[in-house]
């Protein structure tokens, strides 16, 4: 009894612990998490393949400029050789032929350096360090496209999330008129094709109210994409409260933010170094015709398996050579034999150990044109860049002005919305006041509910607009993207 009122306890507790569980787990999953504009655009920023990619280009022109700086120092490189020699051949240590099989063996270490060389090196240094440059003002102009895209979306979820809104209350001030209208018609102070205008009034706001939902859905997908998170993940934006009005406010001179994009705007800026790089590479080519000195030394010895030398020698007797003319005495000479061994690796290759040091000129006379030719397309590489730079500047200058353009009109169209929002708002109160009592019909009525809906729509879309615009232009000015 004891046994089973334990288990029965245990399993009690068990069962709480896997509730709690199962309860927490499910509240982790179904969490929907919020991300205001800042976290969109840091996500972005790490997440994004083409910051990525323009990350790993920026690490290419680094070790440009890693490698440029090397070229200052000497080449240094080691060779060895070991083989055997088959048939009749030269023994290059022996000097000797050799008809056996030898075994041979060289090594080398050789030093080479250019003392002067048109300052090649030095301007190919300069050049990778402005490549390096140019790759960075890439990398950051993909930042701020990217940030520019994500705030756009951004603003573009606020704006069909306001559109909702408006829609749904609208939806809902018309149910409500609708239950008013019931009760005229039920008590017979309103005809029923009163009730049947409004219901279709309210068939056409819900189906409005559909649309509305349905492009905030796919403003929510454009963000994820963006991101590049799946279609299904939950997230919710964080609606910003107020926005900041200083931020919203058009900047005095025109001029004065085409100026600062000429000076800060990253891709003009990339540009700019892009064009003296290939300054450099004019500077590079002329070189090529100037001539080099370079100082260059070496290291080396070998091995010969045919490299023999004496162990013992031994006398044997004598031999005459000849005679004394005045005695004719004999003239002997010994005879000998004498046992050979081959030299030893070590001491061959302390006997065999050989330098040299020398200069070397190359002064060129004429290369098929080649120089001249790379010094031609370097200049005409310079005059595409140097178009290039003043293209960006036009297109950048043409962006600022349509978007100061487009601001100041999304502005006035703002504020003129504004306005009549407020007499519309008076209009449709009156006619709602006068709809209830029964003064006029169910079209009149609709008609001026539809006014004050369209007003605030074109409210909605004139302030983002108008955001929007202002966005761009700070976005030049090389501000931070925020609401």
């Amino acid at each position: 009894m004891q046994c089973h009122k334990f288990v029965l306890e245990n399993f009690t507790i068990m069962t709480k612990y896997l509730f709690i569980f199962a309860f927490l787990s499910a509240a982790t999953v179904n969490a929907q998490e919020s991300w205001d504009l800042q976290k969109c655009v840091d996500y972005a920023l790490e997440n994004n393949l083409d910051v990525r990619q323009a990350e790993y280009s920026v690490q290419n022109a680094s070790t440009d400029v890693m490698q440029s700086k090397y070229q200052f120092l000497p080449s240094v490189n080691a060779s060895g050789y070991y083989g055997y020699n088959f048939g009749q051949a030269i023994d290059p240590f022996t000097n000797q032929f050799a008809q056996n099989t030898v075994a041979t063996g060289n090594f080398n270490l050789s030093a080479n350096m250019v003392l002067f060389g048109g300052l090649q090196n030095l301007n190919r240094l300069t050049q990778s360090q402005y490549s390096e440059q140019s790759s960075e003002y890439a990398y950051k102009n993909v930042q701020y496209l990217t940030s520019l895209a994500v705030t756009t979306s951004f603003l573009q979820i606020l704006f069909n999330e306001e559109t909702l809104e408006v829609a749904t209350q609208q939806l809902e001030t018309t149910s409500k008129q609708i239950e008013r209208t019931k009760k005229l018609v039920d008590a017979g102070s309103a005809p029923q094709g009163a009730l049947y205008d409004i219901e279709a009034q309210y068939a056409r706001e819900e189906l409005a109210q559909v649309n509305a939902d349905n492009q905030v859905v796919l403003s929510y997908l454009s963000l994820k994409q963006l991101l590049r998170l799946p279609g299904n993940y939950d997230m919710e934006i964080v609606i910003p409260q107020e926005l900041d009005s200083a931020s919203l406010a058009l900047p005095t001179s025109l001029g004065m933010v085409i100026q600062t994009a000429y000076d800060t705007y990253p891709s003009i800026k990339s540009n700019e170094y892009a064009l003296l790089s290939a300054e450099q590479q004019v500077k590079i080519s002329n070189s090529t015709m100037i001539p080099r000195l370079s100082i260059s030394g070496s290291l080396g010895t070998g091995y010969s398996g045919n490299s023999r030398e004496v162990t013992s020698t031994t006398i044997t007797g004598t031999s005459p050579i000849g005679f004394v003319e005045s005695s004719l005495e004999p003239v002997v000479t010994p005879s000998y034999t004498q046992e050979f061994r081959t030299k030893g690796f070590s001491d061959q290759v302390t006997d065999n150990f050989n330098q040299s040091l020398g200069l070397s000129l190359s002064i060129p006379i004429f290369n098929k044109m080649s120089n001249r030719a790379n010094v031609n397309k370097a200049k005409v590489n310079y005059s595409i860049q140097e178009t290039a730079l003043e293209k960006e500047k036009q297109k950048v200058r043409q962006d600022i002005e349509k978007a100061y353009a487009d601001a100041l009109a999304a502005y006035k169209s703002f504020k003129s919305t504004e306005k009549g929002l407020t007499s519309l708002n008076e209009a449709f109160n009156y006619a709602q006041k006068r709809f209830d009592v029964g003064m006029i019909n169910a079209v009149d009525y609709n008609v001026a509910k539809t006014n004050l809906f369209r007003a605030e729509s074109d409210l909605v879309k004139a302030k983002f607009d108008y955001i929007f615009r202002m966005k761009i232009l700070d976005f030049y000015q090389g501000k931070s993207l925020v609401l």
